[in-house]
């Protein structure tokens, strides 16, 4: 096992630095084991891909890159083991090279899939519950450096797999996959008010559905997905200029002039908006569809609310952020998911439209993120436990009906609270 003393750390979107007095390597269970029991402060690295800081001390940082095994599928009822370090790319390659696929995915794939499935993180599709929903198992090391097989049939499943790391470690999931599928994807823009009027009829027509918008611009961006067994179809050159022109060259440039300008801001986000008013369509692989090419570096909140009153909510979202009292050099992104059963998953028993606020650190962040919290407040909004948001401003127990109960299961799993952090009832 590799031990590194005093290490510094970074993540991905660089707003959180510590200092850690210990990085483990840890290659299997039983030194695993030796680290809880030896220190006191513990947390977690996948891939550093989380804006959120809940955890305000840390004594010993475990790094899972060691801990891995060759994934193994289960045939006969479509499951495949993983190790909870695997990269999501890395899972999506292997299941392709099988003719199989996840059933839902999110945007980014860098991340790690314990990382993700227990932060509730979640893709888009009012048929499609958080990513969490697809784990039917899952092989969890609890503070007392016991492991546990937990299996839907477990009472405690649903609490225990969407809990942030804080009452335990994830080492291995039994994810249930389907047959590999593409995805027909159509863009199109449209004035917003046209885009909440037809918002119910396309998360109904379409199985996913996306709305991308550069504030303070009068048109949405809707991506509307069906799934399908139809060839793969990609315009060489009109893709070219979309996805690598558009979205990376000339978006990173646009990012950065902003950056200098920021007062241009809103008329580059107008420029960009009418380049994508070419109505396009494709068909690819279902995790090249769902997956948009890596982003700058940038802040990000994001909060699910009740799908219910989405005309409400996306019409004050939509006029609060187009009165230019903030300017944005990011794309804003608006997506859906069904509800589900995890305890403390944002989308617990009710479905959800997500909103959230994406921008390039800069003076006006600070501002823009306790206006936006303010805002979902407002609405009933349940923050995403790995982007940023206000946890001093925030009634955990009003948010979450089992908190209490998961805080009884803490003292259980985790009785010296080694894996402290900041939820409180």
């Amino acid at each position: 096992m590799k031990i590194h003393k005093n290490h510094s750390f970074q993540n991905w979107a660089q707003n959180i630095h510590l200092e850690i007095p210990y990085l483990y390597q840890p290659e299997n269970t039983t030194e695993l084991i030796e680290i809880i029991h030896k220190h006191q402060k513990i947390r977690f690295l996948g891939s550093g891909h989380s804006w959120n800081n809940l955890w305000n001390e840390t004594e010993a940082l475990i790094d899972f890159t060691h801990l891995t095994f060759e994934p193994i599928i289960h045939s006969e009822t479509l499951e495949v083991e993983i190790p909870g370090g695997m990269k999501l790319w890395q899972i999506n390659e292997f299941l392709d090279s099988k003719n199989l696929a996840l059933q839902n995915l999110g945007s980014i794939d860098q991340q790690s899939i314990a990382g993700a499935i227990s932060t509730g993180t979640h893709g888009t599709g009012l048929k499609f519950s958080c990513l969490a929903s697809q784990c039917n198992e899952f092989t969890f090391l609890d503070g007392k450096g016991n492991l546990h097989n937990i299996n839907k049939n477990h009472p405690h499943f649903f609490a225990l797999l969407v809990s942030f790391g804080t009452l335990g470690m994830i080492l291995k999931l039994k994810i249930q996959v389907v047959p590999s599928y593409q995805i027909q994807e159509n863009t199109f823009t449209c004035k917003w008010e046209n885009a909440i009027e037809n918002f119910e009829t396309w998360i109904y027509e379409y199985d996913h559905l996306k709305l991308w918008w550069l504030p303070p611009a009068s048109d949405a961006v809707v991506y509307a997905m069906k799934r399908t067994q139809c060839p793969i179809q990609e315009p060489n050159i009109q893709n070219f200029w979309r996805e690598k022109v558009l979205s990376v060259w000339f978006y990173r440039l646009f990012v950065k002039i902003g950056n200098l300008y920021p007062q241009l801001r809103p008329r580059i986000n107008q420029f960009l908006t009418s380049q994508m008013r070419k109505p396009y369509q494709r068909t690819n692989k279902s995790y090249k569809i769902f997956k948009v090419a890596e982003p700058p570096v940038h802040r990000e909140t994001e909060w699910a609310f009740p799908l219910w009153n989405y005309k409400n909510i996306l019409t004050d979202y939509f006029q609060r952020y187009s009165d230019n009292r903030f300017t944005f050099n990011f794309i804003q992104e608006i997506r859906i998911s069904q509800s589900d059963n995890f305890w403390l998953s944002p989308s617990y028993e009710r479905d959800s439209l997500w909103l959230g606020i994406y921008n390039h650190w800069d003076s006006q962040w600070t501002n823009l993120l306790n206006d936006f919290q303010s805002f979902a407040l407002q609405y009933h909004g349940r923050p995403h436990w790995g982007k940023e948001f206000n946890p001093t401003n925030f009634n955990f127990s009003k948010a979450y009906p089992k908190l209490n109960d998961f805080l009884d299961l803490k003292k259980i799993y985790d009785p010296e609270n080694k894996f402290h952090n900041l939820l409180k009832s």
